[in-house]
């Protein structure tokens, strides 16, 4: 028997989850190799140095007796099965502040009973907030049967944390490694994805608030993804023929992308200006300046049933050394996130050499300074440090000025972390999650 307590941890565990299950229903744990069994299994395997975990871990999950104490050099070393039952010991051995495995399927077991009984109110919420972003009824009941499979495509999620964030951020290193279960979607698509061979973008070191750089090899992805277009396409659309025009669009788009991209900027009411490698310029730029592009913007914009927005594309608003910019301005009454508050968003974008460019929150000149750099050949190809596929650049305390809801809790400490990084790869059949706070 659980109690109130664990059910609020697999809650944590399901939230965790949540951007990995947006999916649909073919793409997800229902066409498995390995399926849950009634076997009894490890469901959490943890490893800390931390007093305090360890006391509330052994107490959460009803260990027997009380936890010695931590000898010099040692840490607590917890095994939790899909029955419920909990060996707790000490062992010798560096093993930073945490390491802890998750394994989905055994946590589905534990928490069975929970989940029945909750799963009902979950995934009606869950449908109906779909429906309001635009998806279809008959898709959004597709996708929270995915939800509910989906912890099924993973064997297990390994994660390291190498000291206390409450008395130390600074230095910190936070590994999360999720392993797929072999034969399922993730599995494959973890297979295929590999760096792109010449490297990513790059332009202008800049002292950017966010900054990001990708450079994927996207040949071999386009099966994979399109379950995933024919998704996003639903959003904005008031019929199947409008379905049915943005997925062409979205595929046409993936299609010509090419797996490169820099972006750079402040999204947080600043200017953010983004460069992507295309495959054929011509292609996307007779597609940016058509009426398919237009009324696909317009459609977004206007696609969600709980905030007010609109959406006005010009398409050639300008022209700069021959080369036709597309103005988009997004119309939001309302502060909506953090990233589109009320008033006016006005992007440009334009397609220039090899590249398509867009600006947003920046004037015409900055747009027209990128058409520059890409004509005359000044956007080079850089390899992503560590062989990695994606790695974000933030300058942490800018950040957490602007978004902290109570301030900045680092301000004015003397030992307060400066940079923060997020580096993704996919090594060993593996993704693999990387972030460094120095």
């Amino acid at each position: 028997m659980q109690t109130t307590s664990q059910s609020s941890f697999v809650l944590k565990l399901a939230l965790s989850l949540g951007p990995l299950t947006f999916l649909p229903a073919h793409a997800t744990g229902q066409e498995q190799a390995n399926s849950t069994t009634t076997a009894v299994s490890p469901a959490i395997v943890l490893a800390t140095t931390d007093p305090s975990i360890g006391i509330g871990f052994h107490t959460e999950y009803n260990g027997e007796g009380e936890l010695p104490d931590l000898p010099l050099d040692h840490h607590f070393a917890f095994v939790l099965s899909s029955d419920g039952k909990l060996k707790s010991e000490t062992r010798s051995g560096d093993i930073g502040y945490l390491k802890a495995t998750l394994h989905p399927n055994a946590l589905l077991k534990l928490y069975q009973e929970q989940i029945d009984e909750s799963w009902e109110t979950i995934r009606d919420s869950g449908a109906l907030g779909l429906t309001q972003v635009g998806i279809s009824a008959k898709q959004a009941a597709i996708l929270m049967r995915g939800v509910r499979t989906f912890p099924e495509q993973i064997q297990a999620i390994d994660i390291t944390v190498s000291q206390n964030p409450l008395t130390r951020v600074t230095g910190m290193r936070v590994g999360v490694q999720v392993r797929p279960t072999k034969g399922s979607w993730l599995s494959g698509f973890a297979a295929r994805l590999r760096p792109h061979p010449q490297g990513a973008l790059s332009f202008k070191k800049q002292n950017a608030m966010l900054a990001m750089s990708c450079a994927v090899e996207t040949s071999g992805l386009q099966d994979l993804i399109s379950p995933l277009t024919s998704v996003f396409a639903q959003v904005g659309a008031r019929n199947k023929k409008q379905r049915t025009n943005n997925e062409s669009i979205l595929n046409k788009l993936f299609r010509e992308f090419d797996g490169r991209f820099t972006s750079s900027g402040n999204p947080y009411g600043g200017g953010v200006y983004t460069i992507a490698g295309i495959r054929n310029p011509e292609v996307t730029a007779d597609f940016l300046k058509g009426g398919d592009y237009a009324e696909y913007m317009t459609a977004v914009g206007r696609g969600s049933r709980l905030v007010t927005l609109d959406a006005e594309v010009e398409r050639i608003s300008f022209s700069h050394r021959e080369v036709p910019v597309t103005k988009t301005t997004i119309i939001s009454e309302h502060d909506i996130t953090p990233t589109l508050p009320s008033g006016d968003q006005v992007s440009f974008s334009a397609v220039a050499g090899r590249h398509l460019i867009s600006t947003t929150n920046f004037k015409p000149a900055k747009i027209k300074s990128l058409i520059d750099a890409s004509l005359d050949q000044k956007i080079q190809r850089k390899p992503v440090p560590d062989n990695a596929l994606a790695i974000v650049d933030v300058r942490l305390m800018d950040l957490l000025d602007t978004i902290g809801p109570a301030g900045n809790p680092f301000d004015g400490l003397e030992d307060s972390p400066e940079k923060l990084r997020i580096s993704l790869d996919s090594k060993g059949g593996s993704l693999n999650l990387r972030i460094t706070i120095d």
